[in-house]
């Protein structure tokens, strides 16, 4: 699955793409400060609220704000680390 991170002034987008629609859109307001764990738990309850279990394969980050870049890079390779591990375990 592709993610898509819109991450803007105001709000920051996160958007799950199936390759035909998307299955999944989650809002928040632009933090600099909040962390990649942060950013993680966030995403993942909201994740589970909705009964989505997919594995994220790619990624794509489009960001008006430096400062909230690295954290969600950071997000992103704890997320695909973590995706590569489970298919290591099947």
């Amino acid at each position: 699955m592709l993610l898509c991170i819109d991450c803007g002034n105001t709000n920051t987008v996160f958007s799950v793409w199936d390759g035909k629609t998307f299955i999944a859109t989650f809002r928040t307001s632009t933090e600099h400060t909040r962390t990649a764990d942060q950013y993680f738990v966030w995403f993942s309850t909201l994740m589970g609220h909705e009964k989505l279990a997919i594995e994220v394969s790619e990624v794509i980050i489009s960001s008006t704000v430096p400062r909230v870049v690295f954290n969600l890079r950071v997000l992103m390779a704890f997320q695909m680390k973590s995706a590569q591990q489970s298919c290591l375990r099947a």
